[in-house]
Formats: structure tokens, sequence, C-alpha cells
């Protein structure tokens, strides 16, 4: 099972967004994609589950393509979006309350309620916040109690659009620290950023470029390769770039390193 995206194409009017785009998302994958503004990100990300219907191409959420309306509820109980500005996307002034507001919508009962918000306020780690207003969240709580709405209709798959654009480092940590533990349980994450620094986990990355895929591989692959971020125009991240500026010094890696941990185990090996 998977979303499938096949040869999508998307236009606003006469205006064409997105060229013949295609890949492939599956359970438990955590697919990156990254470019510069006006490349096609949220809009790509709309198409995933169904709020925007692909001029051309085709995209399946488990085999269900998301130009059939009459599926729209699984699609989107399928594949939950979180936008980048948690305000958007909050409703209720309690936490739980907000939690709680998609399943109440979907008709489930009030006793699997229960269960559903609690596990999905453990799994972004606000179980003890569960009474407290939204209000008085910071930043990176409101995004995780985002992220809680989602996984408490239970989503095959989530699609996070710039989660962290609005957030400092520290929120920034809390909201990638969720999504790893939520990809470790076998949820499908497509994570549009431009924080370049935060796919370093992800198990393939792809460049968006004025609405084509410009280039794809391995986070490694990607986040290494200095001329094709910079043609676009996408800086490389603080790790590997200090990797490749050593190397001019005659530092040898034999893998260009991605995190702190990899560039302190390669200096001292």
């Amino acid at each position: 099972m998977s979303i499938e995206v096949k040869n999508l194409s998307f236009s606003y009017e006469d205006n064409p967004i997105l060229d013949d785009v295609s890949f492939c998302v599956k359970s438990g994958e955590f697919v990156g994609i990254a470019g510069p503004n006006g490349s096609g990100k949220s809009t790509l990300a709309k198409c995933l589950n169904g709020i925007f219907s692909p001029t051309k191409g085709e995209v399946f959420v488990d085999g269900i393509s998301v130009k059939d309306r009459s599926k729209q509820w699984i699609i989107r109980q399928t594949v939950g979006l979180v936008f980048q500005n948690p305000d958007n996307q909050l409703v209720a002034s309690v936490v739980e309350e907000d939690v709680a507001f998609g399943p109440e919508n979907l008709g489930i009962p009030p006793s699997i309620i229960r269960e559903r918000v609690q596990y999905a306020l453990e799994r972004v780690g606000l179980i003890n916040e569960r009474k407290r207003l939204v209000a008085t969240l910071s930043g990176g709580q409101k995004q995780r109690v985002a992220i809680a709405g989602i996984l408490a209709m239970r989503p095959k798959y989530i699609v996070l659009d710039e989660p962290t654009s609005m957030l400092d480092p520290v929120g920034r940590k809390e909201v990638l620290s969720t999504v790893l533990q939520l990809k470790e349980e076998g949820v499908g994450i497509v994570y549009i950023t431009h924080h370049l620094e935060e796919l370093v986990y992800a198990d393939k990355i792809m460049l968006l470029y004025k609405g084509r895929i410009f280039k794809e591989g391995s986070a490694r692959d990607i986040l290494t390769d200095e001329d094709t971020l910079k043609k676009i125009g996408l800086d490389i991240p603080e790790i590997p770039a200090l990797a490749l500026r050593l190397k001019k010094f005659d530092v040898a890696f034999d893998n260009i390193p991605l995190t702190i941990e990899e560039m302190v185990n390669a200096i001292l090996d």
C-alpha cells in the first residue's frame, strides 16, 4: 500500500504549477521534499490528499484515485495534512478538545474518541498538557497539537507542509522528533521543508524546482551535492558544508557527514 503519484500536473487556470511529477511513498517511509519558494511544494501537498485534483496524471492513495469524489472521506482519513501555521489548523480552546475534533466529525463513538485522544497526545508527548488552553502553548507545542489532531484520525500517511517554518530551533526539534517517532511506528511521512538539515534522516529526498523534480536520491546524495543545491537556490546544510571545506585542507572522509554525531565520529576515527 502506498501513495502513488503518476505524471502529476496541476495548473491554476492557465498557470502551470506542477509538471509531470511522479514518485511513491510507502508505509513507514520518510520522503523529504525541498525546493525554493514558488516551486510547487504546497500545491503538491494539497494534491496528495485530494484537496486539489490533478489537471493531468493521477494520485492514488492505497489504490484509490484522489479524483474519485465519492471517496474523499476515505482519502482524507488515510492521508493527514499538517500546515505550516498551526493556528490555521487548531479549532478548539482546550488541547484535548482540539484533538477530538476530527474524530467527532467522523461520527466515531465517544469511548473510542477518548482512546484516540489519549493515543495521539501520548505520541506527540503532550499527554500532561491535555487540559491546557491552546493559547498558552508555545509554537512547537501548537504544531504538535495539530499533528495529534491528525493522528487521532489514524492516518496511514502524514504530509507536513513546512511544519517548522514559523518555529524557533526548540520548536523545530520537537516537531522533527515527533515525525521520526511516527516513521518508526510505520506511518508514511512526506516532509516538505526548506530547512534541509531537517531531512538528514529521510529515506529519500526530492528537489522540486519550477514544478518539476530536479533531482532525487538518498539524503547523503542530495544534501552533499552543493552544486545542485546552489543551482536551484538552496543552501547546503551546515555539517556537510563544513565537511566539504575541511576536505580542501586534506581532511579525509569515507562519507561526507550529515550530522554532528557523524562529524565527531569521522574526525575521531
